[in-house]
């Protein structure tokens, strides 16, 4: 895992440690085992479920939090004919909302594969738990923005949450509410 500073053409002379607190600095400090629990640490965080996600780099500018984040290549299964392969056919990088970190918000670059099935003529991005294909924001950001919807107005949820209230609104709108009669 790689952890990098700001560089210093964004401030003057000085070098800020790029974790929001003291806490997150020890959990990468190099011994057995650390890794791993630093990893998990950024993965609760920033809500990941998949476990062939690693934190490729963590970056802590004026106004935002930038994390780089590359996937594992592992065998997928075509969308098209349900074959598994693991040829690569090429690369691509996504920007992705995160969740809001002491009132900093956080862009996630995930560098994605996209794969070609040796059995049917198709091509397929990966799947990734932690974002829905063709959305461009964490599930943990929608899911907590549906949350506070459900005792607040749509304005105070977006800023709370970082999205945009049409977004929002478009977000509520998709899903179905359950709910039980009094």
């Amino acid at each position: 895992m790689v952890v990098s500073f700001i560089p210093t053409r964004f401030i003057s002379k000085q070098k800020i440690h790029a974790f929001p607190s003291p806490l997150l600095a020890l959990s990468c400090t190099k011994g057995k085992g650390e890794g791993k629990r630093a990893t998990s640490f950024y993965h609760k965080l920033l809500g990941i479920k998949d476990k062939h996600v690693d934190v490729w780099n963590i970056e802590k500018y004026s106004n935002k939090w930038l994390i780089e984040l590359h996937t594992k290549v592992k065998k997928q299964k075509c969308p098209f004919c349900k074959e598994r392969t693991k040829r690569i056919y090429s690369y691509r990088k996504q920007s992705i909302q995160g969740p809001i970190l002491s009132n900093t918000p956080v862009k996630i670059i995930v560098k994605k594969r996209r794969y070609l099935c040796t059995y049917c003529p198709h091509t397929f991005y990966e799947r990734l738990q932690m974002v829905d294909i063709y959305q461009r924001c964490t599930n943990s950001v929608q899911t907590s923005a549906l949350t506070y919807s459900a005792v607040g107005f749509f304005t105070l949820v977006a800023r709370l949450t970082g999205i945009s209230t049409n977004r929002l609104i478009r977000l509520f709108d998709r899903h179905q509410l359950f709910y039980v009669p009094i």
